[in-house]
């Protein structure tokens, strides 16, 4: 799995500007998975796919709340793999 954008995790939570990276990722036909995937100790990440890279994080948050969170923020936007 490749990264393709990683939004680091901020002490004082997701910021509105990284949301907007997602929200181009997903203008730039970026299929964004509708689920939450735990990389490591305090790392939660947002998956997607790409045609030529195949699955890409798209971002990465510092705890699973926050993660989904955006989520529901990205719901409606064409981001879900057909």
């Amino acid at each position: 799995m490749g990264y393709l954008h990683t939004v680091r995790p901020q002490p004082f939570g997701w910021r509105s500007d990284d949301h907007d990276v997602l929200v181009e990722l997903i203008e730039q036909n970026v299929q964004i998975d509708d689920d939450v995937i735990v990389l490591g100790e305090h790392v939660w990440a947002i998956h997607g796919y790409i045609a030529y890279d195949g699955e890409v994080i798209a971002a990465t948050f510092a705890s699973e709340h926050d993660a989904r969170i955006e989520l529901s923020r990205l719901d409606g936007l064409e981001h879900r793999p057909s």
